[in-house]
């Protein structure tokens, strides 16, 4: 069990050894925290990278490098901490930074200290995104959206996937590429009006009144984005976690129970009912991930003595992609492993005659 007050305080130590020039203290507590909670490694990404940032302008150069390797790794706790670096660039907000002191860092501190863990705040909503859409409070009871559009729905998931402010001509681009500047306009501004307004409407309705859920949507600036206090996580993200774990894993068992728990978050294609070109993008990385999952947990079972469970991965991978020979003979391999050398026959065959119709031979 991870002790989340150790993690805070972690947090908070490490934000005041940054701005007090302390930097080997800090590497030494972000580390610690690193690995312990990815949504406090969020939080803690957030505050560093934006404090080293801020430090940053006013040292001289043969520190630079140092403090760039800080906030290397401040951004490595999770890519909320790369996107606050990329709000950065803000030139109201960079004149702010430049003026923080210490006591800053120390309102900060009190203020993380006071924050409910992450893994049980109440603002933590679950989205699915791969098969038909689900939105889900952090016990996972479903939230009723009524989406009047699908371009409503597009806007929601292009702001989530993003996940930090999107000007304006970025979303035009991205969801009305053929309308004329001044419709993608008016679409934009109803589009993300009504979102606005469908977020409230099913936040209200699933009893969620923090204060955030009252804004879901912020505008600034020709921009849009979610509310950065609404911690949004998706399928997606545990999807690619399993990805990353299962190949930095040693350890054999903790390899094969993340493969299987980041195939467990693909339930269908990425939101087939939106056509967007960028959608259409984000389905083929989707497919990708999952069959490269798909394909390791498969060549594990193989290993391990297990050829029908392996059987069935390499299956599934050949039903999505049927012309994909490396898995193919891996299915073969896995059929003769289970002496079951008919089927090879078979499916050889069958291959033979899809590869003729591929290629009209």
């Amino acid at each position: 069990m991870v002790d989340t007050d150790d993690i805070k305080l972690s947090i908070g130590l490490g934000m005041l050894d940054a701005v007090s020039g302390r930097l080997e203290q800090a590497y030494r507590l972000v580390k610690k925290i690193r690995n312990k909670s990815i949504k406090n490694g969020y939080r803690a990404g957030i505050f560093y990278a934006t404090l080293l940032k801020a430090k940053i302008t006013k040292q001289p150069k043969e520190q630079k490098k140092e403090l760039q390797n800080a906030m290397n790794l401040a951004s490595n706790l999770g890519y909320l901490g790369t996107l606050a670096m990329e709000a950065l660039g803000d030139t109201k907000l960079k004149a702010h930074l430049d003026t923080m002191q210490e006591t800053w860092a120390a309102r900060q501190v009190r203020l993380l200290m006071s924050m409910p863990d992450a893994s049980s705040a109440k603002v933590d909503i679950i989205v699915r995104l791969l098969g038909q859409m689900e939105i889900s409070d952090s016990k996972g009871q479903q939230i009723p959206f009524k989406w009047r559009t699908r371009k409503t729905q597009a806007l929601l998931v292009y702001l989530l996937l993003k996940n930090r402010f999107c000007h304006r001509e970025e979303l035009i681009e991205a969801l009305w590429p053929n309308a004329t500047l001044d419709r993608a306009k008016r679409e934009l501004y109803h589009t993300a009006f009504t979102l606005r307004q469908n977020l409230i409407d099913g936040f209200s309705r699933a009893g969620l009144k923090e204060k955030c859920f009252a804004e879901p949507v912020q505008h600034a600036n020709q921009s849009y984005r979610l509310n950065p206090d609404i911690m949004f996580s998706t399928d997606l993200e545990m999807m690619e976690e399993g990805r990353r774990i299962s190949s930095e894993a040693t350890d054999a068992e903790r390899q094969e129970a993340a493969l299987r728990e980041g195939i467990a978050q693909y339930r269908g294609d990425f939101l087939p009912a939106l056509t967007d070109e960028w959608c259409e993008e984000q389905r083929i990385s989707c497919r990708a991930t999952f069959t490269f999952l798909l394909e390791r947990l498969g060549a594990i079972c193989l290993k391990k003595g297990r050829p029908d469970e392996a059987i069935g991965h390499f299956k599934r991978i050949l039903g999505m992609e049927p012309l994909l020979d490396r898995v193919r003979i891996l299915y073969w391999r896995s059929l003769k492993e289970a002496g079951r050398c008919h089927e090879i026959r078979e499916d050889f065959s069958a291959h033979v005659r899809l590869l003729k119709k591929e290629y009209r031979e």
